[in-house]
């Protein structure tokens, strides 16, 4: 029987959510944070996409033979784990800045703006882009 191995990247930004996983419309399993789950599955063409509450990744498709091994890598959109910490670090640059030197620095929304409106994307129209599901070769 062929097996499909998911491994899910340990991510702050979704560590308290499981993510589900769907095959051919149907829910299988569910993985946590830094997880890794086998599915056997019968062979033959397949559609498996990953869930996280209204957030979905694309679907992949897999046509698979007798004694098949697919490694699949399911992690959050591009730049996820990046965008929560800069946003942060701007925010502390610009209270340390304000509250002990006295010194305004406006422009730091300038860097705010675009990482809280590209969350945004991802969460609402883009939200079938939310999760990536990759072979891993």
């Amino acid at each position: 029987m062929p097996k499909v191995y998911i491994h899910r990247s340990s991510e702050y930004a979704n560590n308290a959510r499981n993510i589900a996983i769907y095959v051919d419309g149907e829910k299988h399993i569910s993985i946590p944070n830094g997880g890794s789950k086998a599915l056997e599955l019968a062979e033959g063409k397949h559609e498996i996409y990953g869930k996280i509450d209204w957030c979905y990744s694309p679907t992949l498709s897999l046509d698979l033979k007798e004694n098949d091994k697919v490694k699949l890598e399911l992690s959050s959109f591009k730049m996820a784990k990046w965008m929560v910490p800069l946003a942060l670090f701007c925010a502390l640059v610009y209270f340390i800045a304000s509250f002990v030197w006295d010194v305004q620095l406006y422009w730091l929304g300038i860097i705010v703006v675009p990482i809280f409106l590209y969350q945004l994307y991802h969460l609402t129209f883009g939200r079938k882009k939310y999760l990536q599901l990759n072979i891993v070769p």
